[in-house]
């Protein structure tokens, strides 16, 4: 983190992907970790409703207790910041007060086995063959970071919607290529929980974790960059997160929007 000193900031999570693209990577957690998956696709499977997904196995009204309880069982790193427990369940929990309690869930899984070393994995069930993602080799030994640290691919946050909802946001961004943050403005769009097992491939070593290491991510619903959000999050931050991470995605985002007007 580079500086010990931390400070409050409170943040508009509305139209917002967050993202666990820093992991901890001892076996301990690792372990915990994929357990904390396990238990939420049998939690999606017994209370939620199966439905057909290009993405993998998909999950509708999930209630948002079952999301809550992953995300506090899953042991967040650190250094990645927007995941982390107490001001995400924060949020979850208000959106469940404002009867936006009810949850798509996906467990994401490549349609065809491809390049990765491992798996095919069941998942409380569920088969899932994993997604390669490359690491950055220079970051310190506690933990390992994606590469741009992203871990979702592009069009994931499709998963949920009607092929009549995609449509209608696609056709309103102008641009040719379409930012995920477009489904998350769908009205009427549900949270998204993806669910992520990633074969990690170190350049020297190759797959870093024979069984897989999990990761999540969460689509917000809404318009990003909403200028009177109705609640925000309080977050405890490194101010050089603060100014690389943070504020870069919001650059992205407007670099996006540039594009398409331009």
């Amino acid at each position: 983190m580079r500086t010990g000193r931390r400070v409050l900031r409170q943040i508009n999570l509305v139209g917002r992907l967050v993202e666990t693209a820093i992991l901890l990577k001892d076996a301990t957690t690792v372990n915990q970790n994929l357990a904390a998956v396990q238990a939420m696709v049998s939690a999606a499977k017994a209370h939620g409703k199966n439905t057909t997904s290009s993405f993998g196995c998909l999950w509708k009204d999930v209630p948002a207790k079952h999301v809550i309880a992953f995300v506090e069982d899953f042991r967040n790193h650190p250094a990645s910041q927007l995941t982390e427990a107490v001001p995400l369940t924060d949020y979850i929990k208000w959106l469940d007060d404002q009867q936006k309690g009810r949850w798509d869930v996906i467990l994401v899984s490549l349609g065809t086995e491809g390049q990765s070393r491992i798996g095919p994995l069941l998942i409380s069930g569920c088969k899932v063959i994993p997604q390669i993602r490359t690491i950055d080799a220079e970051y310190p030994s506690n933990g390992i970071a994606l590469k741009k640290r992203r871990v979702a691919s592009r069009g994931l946050e499709k998963a949920g919607l009607s092929k009549e909802e995609i449509r209608k946001a696609e056709m309103a961004y102008e641009s040719k290529n379409k930012p995920d943050r477009i489904y998350r403005s769908v009205e009427g769009r549900s949270p998204l929980l993806m669910l992520h097992i990633l074969d990690c491939q170190d350049a020297k070593i190759g797959s870093m974790f024979v069984g897989g290491i999990a990761a999540y991510g969460i689509g917000f619903p809404g318009q990003a960059g909403s200028r009177m959000p109705e609640k925000l999050v309080e977050y405890i931050v490194n101010p050089i997160w603060w100014k690389s991470e943070y504020l870069g995605l919001i650059e992205e985002e407007e670099e996006e929007d540039e594009e398409s007007m331009g």
